[in-house]
């Protein structure tokens, strides 16, 4: 936390080594994937400054 606000730095990198499945992964569930990840953090963030307020 800083004094405004908290910040969640969230990092996910893979590689897919097979064509056909990196294609289809690119093509239809990457961008599925993207949205999740950001409500996931959403979330976390929620819960950390919640904690965070109980502490102070």
């Amino acid at each position: 936390p800083t004094s405004q606000k908290t910040k969640l730095l969230n990092r996910f990198e893979f590689e897919i080594p097979n064509p056909l499945v990196s294609w289809g992964f690119n093509n239809f569930a990457a961008n599925w994937t993207k949205k999740d990840m950001k409500a996931q953090l959403r979330r976390l963030k929620q819960v950390a400054e919640e904690i965070y307020q109980l502490e102070v």
